[in-house]
């Protein structure tokens, strides 16, 4: 009994440490790199040239991301061409099987009545 108190009070701090992570983890899915930087334009403190410094860094962020997602496309359209093959690939064997099974059967069908076969 003790054992089953203790399983329990141990997936319940489990499942509220994930849901702690959950509320307090600010992390923008798929961007693993983390310099893109958000402005501050409610400082009116804020230099022009600080404001030009931080849009090229965060162009040349979105730049490297849309390179990583332009050398994605080659791989694309590999998998694609091979997809494309394949299916061609399985409905020739289909086509083939199918063919192969009427002619070990035939093209007539059999009438089943009582325990005489019939062919017609």
């Amino acid at each position: 009994m003790f054992v089953i108190k203790l399983l329990i009070i141990i997936f319940s701090l489990l499942i509220f440490y994930e849901i702690y992570l959950a509320f307090n983890k600010k992390q923008i899915e798929g961007l693993e790199n983390e310099s893109y930087q958000d402005y501050n334009i409610s400082d009116s403190s804020t230099d022009a040239m600080i404001l030009a410094q931080q849009n090229a860094g965060n162009i040349a962020f979105l730049k490297q991301q849309v390179d990583d997602l332009l050398s994605l496309k080659s791989s694309v359209e590999d998998l694609t061409s091979e997809v494309d093959t394949m299916s061609t690939q399985i409905n020739d064997l289909a086509q083939q099987q199918a063919d192969y099974a009427t002619s070990l059967v035939g093209d007539s069908t059999v009438d089943v009545t009582g325990t005489t076969y019939e062919t017609t």
